[in-house]
């Protein structure tokens, strides 16, 4: 997938407070394309299969698991 594909791809999880690693995956973006935005400064790793866009309005995230 081209990056603006993907970003477009990623728009409806962006916008949630917080998604997972599967969500992304169902969107047909893979992992490594999730990675990429992590060190670009898009996407931020909250735990272990649990992200959040920077742009995302930040909820309270109280380690539950979602």
């Amino acid at each position: 997938m081209r990056k603006q594909t993907v970003l477009d791809a990623l728009q409806p999880l962006l916008s949630k407070p917080y998604f997972t690693s599967k969500e992304v995956l169902d969107l047909g973006v893979g992992i490594a394309a999730l990675h990429h935005y992590i060190k670009k400064g898009v996407i931020k790793r909250i735990r272990r299969g649990v992200y959040q866009s920077f742009f995302a309005e930040i909820g309270h995230f109280n380690g539950e698991i979602l």
